[in-house]
């Protein structure tokens, strides 16, 4: 009786464990996340203020590359969520 008492209470304590493991994680994910996604939807609002004609001279091939850039970029990053891939290292240069 007192063996399955023990066995019970030590099962309770290892999914506690996890169970507290868990939330800690995720809080974590949803913290980190939110602040990166908010940090990234200000870069590209920065990278669209680039548009303005009156202060900078682009041309086509500049937009092309940037936004493929950026496309690939995402991609990466998706598939890693998808696939647990590895990340991309190549830096973006014009």
């Amino acid at each position: 009786m007192v063996i399955c008492l023990i066995k019970e209470i030590m099962w309770q304590i290892r999914r506690n464990s996890s169970t507290m493991n868990e939330t800690k994680t995720r809080e974590k994910f949803k913290n980190l996340a939110s602040k990166r996604v908010s940090n990234a939807g200000r870069m590209i609002t920065n990278i669209g203020n680039l548009s303005n004609k009156s202060n900078y001279s682009y041309d086509e091939n500049d937009v092309k590359k940037i936004f493929g850039y950026l496309r690939r970029k995402l991609k990466e990053a998706e598939d890693r969520f998808n696939q647990n891939g590895s990340k991309g290292s190549d830096d973006f240069v014009l």
